[in-house]
């Protein structure tokens, strides 16, 4: 049973035969792993120093050597630690592409064409200034099309920057992702593409536009609720790895910032801390992160709907932490007889490096 819980090479056989005299019911096996799990991790903390303290005392060493053994065994440890869950999305576009190729071959299905969705329009012009070290915040309250939009700027990043793109997905899972990333992409609504699917002349086309997000190099981790730990690990494995290949990270996305876990005496100082970490992610791996946020209710007890900073869910920190805050509304959805039907106002509420206002 250890040996199915790769556990085999991480403790010495004394440690195992001294917790067996403990275990009572198999129920508390797995608690008692963990314990094996957290003292492996401590004695090859201890050991990896004391091997780094020799390094530094023993003069022959040059400090180049020294940097790049230390990088090595902190990077190994880390990688036994932490699982990496980011999945490139080629796949998850392929499955797609035989997907929708059935449904356009087996005909329309207008039993499931109940409805009309909004389709987005990107305003990508205005992810051009974000630097390396940035955070952007895109919130918007529910149905205004935050995770649309956060979509349409990493593709649109991905496609004129040529880098990887690492999304964290707490709400949707990578096949909904696909959806909209190929819908986007196609130029029509997901829910058309669902209903209609793919066929006659726009198979070629439609193949064109798989071949061309498979190879855009986007990575998707959609297991839920993690930790800004988690993400930094995830990234800097990833980043690693890509460096390998010859190719780079160039963006991450976390949708969205109140569903990372964290731990704080109030929510507030909890999305706080989740705000600062993930602004420390972007400077310590020099690529920038786009977090979409919540907005708390005060937005809907004013006359005028629109989003102001102070509406950032549970505490200020999130727009202080911030080098970009965008604001996504929809006059149509409070107001059924606006002029603005069908579309969409980015209001930037904070720009460090430019101007604010509304697009």
């Amino acid at each position: 049973k250890v040996k199915s819980y790769g556990l085999s090479d991480l403790f010495v056989t004394k440690d195992f035969l001294d917790l067996t005299d403990s275990v009572v019911t198999f129920e508390m096996f797995s608690h008692y792993v963990e314990i094996l799990k957290e003292k492996a991790y401590r004695r090859n903390v201890i050991e990896i120093c004391r091997n780094i303290s020799e390094m530094a005392y023993n003069l022959e060493k040059t400090k180049q050597e020294i940097d790049e053994q230390m990088q090595s065994d902190i990077f190994k440890l880390t990688q036994d630690t932490y699982t990496n869950d980011l999945e490139n999305m080629d796949n998850v576009f392929k499955a797609k592409q035989q997907h929708y190729l059935k449904i356009g071959a087996e005909g329309y299905r207008e039993e499931l064409d109940t409805r009309k969705r909004l389709k987005h329009k990107s305003l990508y012009e205005y992810i051009a200034g974000v630097e390396n070290n940035d955070l952007v915040i895109i919130a918007g309250r529910p149905a205004m099309g935050k995770t649309a939009y956060s979509i349409d700027l990493a593709l649109d990043f991905a496609e004129r920057h040529k880098k990887s793109i690492a999304i964290f997905s707490m709400e949707m899972n990578k096949e909904s992702i696909a959806d909209r990333m190929i819908a986007s992409q196609f130029g029509i609504s997901s829910y058309e593409l669902k209903v209609k699917g793919v066929r006659d002349n726009y198979i070629e086309p439609f193949n064109e536009t798989i071949t061309k997000l498979s190879n855009l190099g986007i990575y998707c981790d959609d297991k839920g609720s993690l930790s800004t730990a988690q993400i930094k690990n995830s990234c800097r494995k990833l980043k690693t790895r890509l460096a390998i290949e010859g190719k780079e990270l160039g963006l991450i996305v976390v949708d969205y910032l109140q569903l990372c876990e964290s731990k704080g005496d109030t929510r507030q100082n909890e999305v706080a801390k989740i705000a600062r970490d993930l602004k420390a992610i972007a400077q310590s791996l020099n690529v920038p992160v786009i977090a979409l946020s919540q907005l708390s209710n005060e937005v809907e007890k004013r006359a005028d709907k629109r989003p102001q900073l102070s509406d950032l869910k549970e505490t200020g920190e999130i727009s202080a932490a911030a080098d970009i805050v965008k604001f996504i509304y929809r006059d149509e959805y409070y107001n059924q007889k606006t002029d603005k039907r069908r579309m969409v106002e980015i209001i930037i509420a904070k720009n460090r490096k430019g101007k604010v206002g509304t697009a």
